[in-house]
């Protein structure tokens, strides 16, 4: 129960209604919970099995170090080897590119497989 706690506590879910982060927190039981001060939100966890399903999709969670984003045009591309492209589109450099407007995000020597 405390390695699942650690991984609960270390986190953030979104809001139901207004999509803001909200941060965990420990109830006096030892037990997760989140608040949202603007919408008055409560998301209790209260039985072992719904904090192992909370802890399991936060460890499976898409993070925002898994992307890169074109400030330009607010598009994200997820770092991998996949997305690595190279040629006269791109003026030669390889690395991942913005799928709208071409522009390089991130050199290919700057990518690190995950």
């Amino acid at each position: 129960m405390l390695r699942i706690m650690s991984i609960v506590a270390s986190c953030t879910v979104a809001c139901p209604t207004c999509h803001r982060e909200l941060e965990s927190r420990t109830s006096k039981r030892q037990k997760p919970y989140f608040v949202c001060e603007l919408c008055g939100v409560q998301i209790f966890f209260r039985l072992r099995e719904g904090i192992n399903r909370l802890a399991d999709s936060l460890t499976r969670s898409i993070c925002g170090d898994d992307f890169v984003l074109c400030r330009s045009c607010q598009v994200a591309v997820r770092k991998s080897e996949k997305q690595i492209s190279k040629g006269p589109l791109f003026g030669g450099q390889a690395g991942i590119h913005c799928p709208k407007c071409g522009e390089l995000l991130l050199k290919a020597d700057q990518i690190h497989s995950t």
